[in-house]
């Protein structure tokens, strides 16, 4: 994505290009963290320069690229949603089983009140 026509509309300049990660000219300058996590296969977000690269195509025409974007976002951030709750789901579980064990105490951590302020 980059801009094609900085004196269009302002939603309305930028261009979304589809070069093949084949393509001479292509190449991949290092890989980005996605919620602090480092991806480095190919496929994975990565900071991409194209230098001579050929084009396969135009996606849906020039200055449409904000359009694609924005499309493109709101099934991901669904997905994000989805994968971040069930993480919360496992922790909560992870945090309870924890609390229950009692160690050489006379009760169980999860019965104190102040475990139970914490964990919520």
């Amino acid at each position: 994505m980059g801009k094609t026509d900085p004196g269009a509309a302002k939603y309305s300049q930028q261009s979304m290009i589809l070069v093949p990660r084949e393509a001479s000219g292509v190449k991949i300058l290092r890989p980005l963290s996605l919620f602090g996590y480092r991806r480095t296969r190919p496929t994975a977000h990565g900071h991409r320069s194209g230098e001579r690269a050929r084009a396969a195509s135009n996606a849906l025409g020039e200055g449409r690229g904000f359009e694609i974007a924005q499309g493109r976002l709101v099934p991901a951030a669904s997905t994000t949603a989805c994968a971040w709750s069930a993480l919360r789901r496992r922790c909560a579980q992870l945090m309870w089983q924890g609390a229950a064990w009692s160690g050489s105490l006379r009760q169980a951590v999860a019965e104190r009140t102040v475990t139970q302020e914490r964990i919520a």
